[in-house]
C-alpha cells in the first residue's frame, strides 16, 4: 500500500522575531512510523477545531487566571533558537525556505527556521545569546496570566508583562494542567511551572504544534476571518463575506481567512445540517440557503461545544485530560455507507481539496 505523509521536521517555538526549533531526527521518525503498538489511524488524526479549542480554553480560564508563571522547562533535547527577520511594511508574508506567500497585516516576515542538525546563529542585535531557552525563561518568568481566549484554532494567554503566549495545537497537541508531582508523560515538550505547585504542560506526540511569545497577538492571528459564534457576527455579515466567492462551498468553509475555526469534521456536519452539497459553488447559493448555512454553522458548533468537542483516535483531550462526547452525535462524518439519519440513503464519501468529504446524495443539493 502506497501512502504519502506530510509532516513538519520539528516543533517550532516562536519568540518575537526569533524561533525555537525542536528537531525530529530520522531515527525518531522511523521509530514513530513503524511502532506496531501505535494504531495507524493516528497517522491521520484530526486537528482540534473551534469546539475543541473553546472547550480547552474554558477549562484553562477557570483554573489559571491570576496564576504566575514561575519558570519554564523545555523538555526536548537539542532545542535551538534561530533569528527571524524584522517585519517590513509590505502586503505579503513570505517563508523564504519554502516560498509560501500569505497576507499578514500588510507586513512581511521571513521565517528562517533551523532544522535538526543545522548550525545556529542565535545572537540578537543586543548582543545576547538566544541559542538556549534561558532567554525565554527570563522573559516569561514572573508574568501573571491575565486572560485566556480563543481566536480561531489558536489559544492566547494575555500576560501581565504585555506579552501574549499563543499555542496552536495542530494534530496532536494538548495543554494539560497537572500537579508538579504528577509524572511527566513521554510526549510533554514544554512545562510552565505555576506559583501554586501546578504545571501547565504542552504535550505533542507528533511535534507539529506551535508556541509563540509575542507582544502583539495580531501578528499571529491578524489574518483570520470572523468568529462564527461572535454576537456581532450576523446573517448580513455572513452574506456579505460570501458575495464574490465562486469556489466550492466546503473548501471555503475550511479557509481560515474566510471564517475562523471550522475544520473538516464540522464542515461536513454543517453542510449536512444545511442540506447543501459540498461540491456546490458558493455563488450558486440562494438567499434561503445562505441563511440555512449561517444558522447551521452556529448550531453545529454550539452543540459540539456543549458536548466538549469531538475525540477521535485518542488525540484530543481537554485541560483535565478528558475526552469529548460529540463524536457520539455526529450525523455523517466517518459514516460512509451507513444510512442517512434523515432519509436512509447510504452516506457517500469523496475526496475534496485533499480532505475526506461525507454527504447524503439525496438530502444535500
Amino acid at each position: 500500500m502506497l501512502f504519502f505523509l506530510k509532516f513538519s521536521s520539528s516543533l517550532m517555538i516562536f519568540v518575537d522575531q526569533r524561533e525555537f526549533s525542536l528537531p525530529l531526527d530520522s531515527y525518531s521518525l522511523l521509530r514513530y512510523l513503524f511502532d506496531v503498538r501505535r494504531p495507524l489511524s493516528l497517522l491521520g488524526g484530526k486537528m482540534p477545531e473551534l469546539p475543541e479549542v473553546e472547550t480547552i480554553v474554558n477549562g484553562l480560564r477557570a483554573s489559571l487566571i491570576g496564576r504566575e508563571i514561575a519558570d519554564v522547562t523545555i523538555c526536548w533535547e537539542g532545542c535551538k533558537l534561530s533569528p527571524l527577520a524584522s517585519c517590513l511594511p509590505v502586503s505579503t508574508q513570505r517563508t523564504q525556505a519554502q516560498g509560501r506567500e500569505t497576507t499578514c497585516n500588510r507586513r512581511r516576515t521571513r521565517d528562517l527556521s533551523v532544522r535538526g542538525g543545522d548550525s545556529l546563529q542565535g545572537v540578537s542585535a543586543e548582543g545576547r545569546d538566544h541559542s538556549s531557552g534561558d532567554w525565554l525563561r527570563q522573559r516569561i518568568k514572573g508574568q501573571r496570566i491575565l486572560d485566556i481566549k480563543r481566536r480561531g484554532k489558536y489559544i492566547i494567554f494575555a500576560l501581565s508583562g504585555g506579552d501574549n503566549l499563543i499555542f496552536h495545537l495542530k494534530m496532536t497537541g494538548q495543554l494539560l494542567v497537572r500537579s508538579n508531582t504528577a509524572e511527566i508523560g513521554r510526549y510533554v515538550r514544554m512545562v510552565f511551572h505555576l506559583d501554586d505547585s501546578r504545571q501547565l504542560r504542552f504535550a505533542d506526540m507528533r511535534k507539529l504544534g506551535r508556541v509563540y511569545l509575542v507582544d502583539d497577538a495580531e501578528a499571529i492571528v491578524g489574518t483570520l476571518g470572523p468568529e462564527p459564534l461572535a454576537d456581532d457576527f450576523k446573517l448580513e455579515d455572513f452574506a456579505q463575506i460570501l458575495r464574490g466567492r465562486s469556489g466550492r462551498i466546503k473548501p471555503l468553509l475550511l479557509n481560515q481567512r474566510f471564517i475562523a475555526g471550522v475544520g473538516n469534521i464540522y464542515a461536513n456536519e454543517i453542510l449536512f445540517a444545511a442540506g447543501i452539497h459540498p461540491l456546490r459553488k458558493a455563488d450558486t447559493l440562494a438567499p434561503a440557503e445562505v441563511e440555512a448555512l449561517y444558522h447551521a454553522i452556529r448550531q453545529v458548533l454550539r452543540q459540539a461545544i456543549a458536548e466538549r468537542g469531538t475525540t477521535f483516535d485518542g488525540a484530543y483531550r481537554d485541560a483535565r485530560g478528558r475526552r469529548g462526547r460529540h463524536q457520539e452525535s455526529l450525523k455523517i462524518f466517518r459514516r460512509e455507507g451507513k444510512p442517512c439519519p434523515r432519509c436512509g440513503t447510504p452516506i457517500a464519501r469523496i475526496v475534496l481539496g485533499g480532505r475526506g468529504t461525507y454527504f447524503c446524495p439525496r438530502c444535500q443539493k
